[in-house]
């Protein structure tokens, strides 16, 4: 999915036959909303990353992602807890 330009979001699927695990977004859907946000061309007026959106449909139903503050996303995303989610280690 492209980001940049005037791309403030994007829908996709994570098909897959039943396998016992729960479908959730993955750590590179959180990565996308992140760059997609950070690259968004808005002519360089204040951003509100409340408009920032990612949705997943899954077999257990659709669900969506937004930023609800920017600060607290990007410092997760550089913190060990995001190592661990990402299944590695610093």
């Amino acid at each position: 999915m492209p980001v940049g330009g005037n791309n403030i979001g994007a829908f996709h699927t994570h098909p897959s036959e039943d396998t016992g695990t729960f479908s959730m977004f993955s750590d590179g859907d959180l990565n996308y909303l992140f760059w997609v946000a950070t690259r968004h061309n808005n002519g360089n007026n204040l951003k509100n990353y409340s408009e920032y959106v990612l949705t997943l449909t899954v077999p257990e139903g659709t669900f969506a992602i937004k930023i609800k503050d920017m600060s607290k996303f990007g410092a997760f995303r550089n913190s060990d807890e995001w190592q661990n989610f990402q299944g590695g280690a610093k």
